[in-house]
């Protein structure tokens, strides 16, 4: 998207004041790995909420006598050094290591949404002042937030999700700010503006979804980054707690036999958190593409 400053809008920027919403919609219909991509997480999700149906064991089922076995017909992915299975262990892990990321980046992307939007319109010193306080947090590591939150509340998915949401505002709202910008110079907003809309409104129904675009496929792209530092806290035992299945948990959790030469667990947690990673960047990269070619 550039900056077209005031000039006559485009027929394509009139269609989309006239239907307050973006005028191409398709991006999944166009590029077919996008639509692959988005089918694959929408299957995650589903194994998350189906967890109970396609485990074959529950998750804190043990048994000594079958501890620290590799793929077998009765435990495909092994077990760990309690006898738990593995694929049960990673399927419920799904539901936490899915959970948590899309917690932490729905709430930052809320409020640096309302950030954004509020300070590109009311402008001045209210503007300055959430630009320079965003600089402040976006100085600040997550991890280390997240290391001071949990010194705070205790160890447990709380204090991390707590300190990645604040960290991720600035994260968000640094990239979605230019384009705000850009469309807050918009020849229509000006005539929106004289006819007498409110801020509000010009906020809510027409930048808004013009921007979203940009949004979905940065958000995205933020949810694979969120996953890892979440499972980076539980790793080092500042997230979630045993007996939790969450696949940071599991990768250390599995070090013991990973260095006894029995990888299954640490593996299997290790290629899931990588699997899904690979998958919402590429799913973002194409999102933002879709998002820079409708802008331009």
């Amino acid at each position: 998207m550039t900056s077209t400053g005031l000039v006559t809008p485009s027929p394509r920027r009139a269609r989309r004041l006239r239907s307050g919403q973006p005028a191409r919609r398709s991006v999944l219909r166009q590029d077919r790995v996008a639509l692959g991509l988005t089918i694959f997480l929408g299957l995650l999700v589903l194994v998350a909420l189906l967890a109970p149906v396609l485990a074959p064991y529950a998750p804190d089922e043990t048994d000594i006598l079958a501890a620290s076995q590799g793929p077998s017909g009765a435990h495909l992915l092994g077990t760990d050094a309690l006898g738990r299975d593995l694929l049960s262990r990673l399927i419920y892990g799904t539901r936490l290591s899915l959970l948590g990321p899309v917690v932490v980046i729905g709430v930052a992307t809320v409020c640096a949404v309302t950030l954004v939007l509020s300070s590109v319109w009311i402008g001045g010193r209210y503007d300055r002042f959430v630009g320079k306080a965003l600089s402040v947090l976006f100085s600040f590591p997550g991890l280390i937030l997240a290391i001071v939150v949990v010194a705070i509340v205790g160890a447990g998915i709380t204090g991390p999700i707590v300190a990645f949401s604040i960290a991720f505002i600035p994260y968000i709202a640094r990239v979605l700010r230019p384009v705000a910008l850009r469309e807050r110079s918009m020849t229509y907003v000006n005539a929106l503006e004289m006819l007498g809309v409110s801020g509000w409104t010009i906020c809510v129904r027409h930048l808004l979804p013009n921007i979203f675009p940009f949004v979905r496929a940065h958000v995205t792209i933020a949810l694979g980054t969120a996953l890892v530092d979440l499972a980076a806290v539980s790793y080092i035992g500042l997230g979630v707690q045993a007996p939790a299945a969450e696949w940071g948990l599991q990768i250390s959790t599995g070090q013991a036999d990973l260095l006894a030469g029995k990888p299954w667990e640490s593996l299997t947690a290790c290629v899931a958190v990588l699997v899904v990673v690979i998958a919402v960047n590429i799913l973002g990269e194409r999102l933002a593409a879709a998002a820079q070619k409708e802008g331009r």
